[in-house]
């Protein structure tokens, strides 16, 4: 009877194509996500004839690969890739990369948000508890870790499903990249402090308070310095006469009175591919080792972010001659990474993943003045001072404190500073978001109320959804301003020229492309939205998706 039941399990298995063995056999070595900080998808389709071709034959005739073509021949292209929550900015885009939660789960809101506890601004990843381990003084960076994530990643079930056998690393620039993609259990995240030019992590995952050997040593040899203290030439991209935003310029100096002026060019890129590189051979990412193991060796994940992207395209727009710089050169950078994955026996064994946490807008006086669009940059300033002298006309002033603080896109009102009035506080909030919509004072599209969020009382809308998407209690805010097309928000202290945190296509369409076991090449141009990255990673390593993941698995799955 087993015998006859195992069979008929069998053939149903085969008639329905279930093949558990080929999952098996589609299990990368070794995961690798690479998110393009402020990449649009549009650059893939705009530049891609400059970019190298996917198979480069070198000197001795062998063949080499390039970078994004490589991807998208080898690998799968989904083409209608987008972002699914607001606001878009880096914290909640790297949150979704490898959590496949939008921030309504995650708890990542923003980069900022309001702390009623504390009446401060509250920093993405920050925590008095996670010291910073890697500086001999003390410097600008705060004090960080993962604790104000509340789900888990890929890295974290990885581990967990493997008892800790798996190796899990998150890098970048930015400390925000790389905590939030690398998570609560990764054996570490590192991250670039401007003012020493070193790399540095949190107590939280060096818990003894000391870089690894490896780490201290590439820091003493002050690599940084082949970066740094030099000139960044795009001459040439110039004169290929593809932007739209003119610059007199053709070249910027990357010297500075610290670290920050090369983060703004191609060479921050450079430095952290030299990083991943270390990452990979110091920590044996994707390398068998079977000394003292009786289990099977588990996969491993590394996460990288390129955020120099995001810096160029804030200070110079995406339409600039700078953009198309430093994506032709991130082109060249991934060439070079596989190639040199390739030299070790990896390239063809790891799964590359290629994706971005935000998009940007053109630069909004530019398109004030060219496309005749009313876009501009605004400050939160402005729209506290609005919403303050809305208040003070509608219920009058008592004693000097402010009850309105804005942060980002979120309004908070503390209802102890207007208890005098006896409005209740919904009726506040909803007086100031029929104020902000019916004036559209600084740029605001539509404001809602936290009431209506959190009964669902907003229109069928692809904005609204995303709103709902990004609204956790507690953390946004009393009302949610959404912004005209082209408006940007900045804070008071801010010298950007352009930015992102809409939901508009520019700002949520990013790259989507996968290359490595278990992907069918080919191009999807069924939508497809950054949530489902982690439950198809979680797929193909065999592991549970996170906890927070509402994606779906991705089309160029395997089958």
């Amino acid at each position: 009877m087993h015998k006859q039941l195992a069979s008929l399990i069998a053939s149903i298995c085969v008639v329905l194509g279930i093949r558990g063995s080929s999952v098996a056999a589609d299990r990368p070595r070794l995961v690798i996500l690479i998110s393009v900080d402020q990449m649009r998808s549009d650059y893939l389709t705009r530049y891609g004839d400059l970019f190298l071709p996917a198979s480069i034959p070198d000197a001795d005739g062998r063949r080499q690969v390039g970078g994004f073509r490589y991807l998208e021949a080898s690998g799968a292209w989904h083409v209608d890739a987008q972002h699914s929550h607001f606001p878009l900015f880096t914290g909640p885009g790297h949150a979704v990369e490898l959590t496949g939660a939008c921030p309504y789960k995650s708890g990542i809101v923003g980069n900022y948000w309001y702390d009623r506890r504390s009446a401060t601004n509250r920093y993405c990843v920050e925590d008095p508890e996670g010291k910073i381990v890697g500086n001999d003084i003390k410097t600008k960076l705060p004090d960080v870790s993962p604790r104000s994530l509340l789900v888990t990643t890929v890295g974290d079930e990885l581990k967990m499903a493997t008892g800790g056998r798996a190796r899990v690393w998150a890098i970048g620039l930015k400390d925000r990249a790389a905590i939030l993609l690398g998570g609560h259990l990764a054996d570490g995240a590192l991250w670039f402090d401007e003012e020493t030019g070193n790399w540095v992590t949190s107590s939280y995952y060096a818990t003894n308070g000391i870089l690894r050997p490896w780490l201290r040593e590439l820091n003493a040899s002050r690599l940084v310095n082949q970066f740094t203290n030099a000139v960044w030439n795009f001459e040439k991209t110039k004169a290929l006469d593809r932007v739209w935003t003119w610059t007199e310029a053709s070249s910027h100096s990357t010297t500075g009175t610290n670290y920050q002026a090369f983060t703004v060019s191609p060479m921050g890129n450079d430095f952290v591919f030299e990083l991943a590189k270390r990452v990979i051979e110091k920590e044996s990412l994707g390398q068998i080792q079977t000394e003292g193991r009786q289990a099977p060796h588990a996969s491993d994940l590394l996460a990288i972010n390129l955020s120099s992207n995001d810096y160029v395209g804030h200070y110079y727009g995406p339409d600039s001659a700078e953009m198309l710089d430093v994506t032709l050169k991130t082109d060249t950078q991934l060439s070079a990474f596989f190639n040199w994955l390739d030299q070790r026996k990896l390239l063809a064994q790891s799964l590359i993943v290629l994706t971005s946490d935000h998009g940007v807008s053109p630069l909004p006086a530019q398109m004030r003045s060219d496309a005749h669009f009313s876009g501009a940059i605004g400050y939160e300033a402005e729209v506290q001072s609005s919403v303050q002298r809305f208040l003070a006309d509608r219920y009058g002033v008592r004693g000097t404190n402010s009850p309105v603080k804005v942060v980002e896109f979120n309004v908070y009102i503390d209802p102890s500073d207007l208890a005098w009035t006896n409005a209740a506080p919904s009726d506040i909030h909803d007086e100031v978001a029929r104020f902000l919509t019916d004036t559209h004072t600084n740029g605001v599209y539509v404001a809602y109320t936290k009431e209506q969020i959190l009964k669902g009382q907003l229109p069928r809308t692809d904005v609204a959804m995303r709103v709902m998407n990004g609204y956790y209690p507690g953390l946004s805010g009393d009302i949610v301003l959404v912004p005209q097309p082209y408006w940007i928000q900045l804070n008071a202290t801010s010298k950007y020229k352009s930015s992102h945190g809409s939901p508009y296509a520019y700002d949520t369409s990013v790259p989507l492309l996968l290359s490595g076991p278990g992907i069918t090449p080919g191009i999807f141009t069924e939508p497809a939205s950054t949530l489902d990255i982690a439950p198809t990673i979680s797929f193909l390593l065999g592991v549970i998706k996170p906890s927070g993941a509402e994606g779906k698995l991705l089309m160029s799955v395997r089958r």
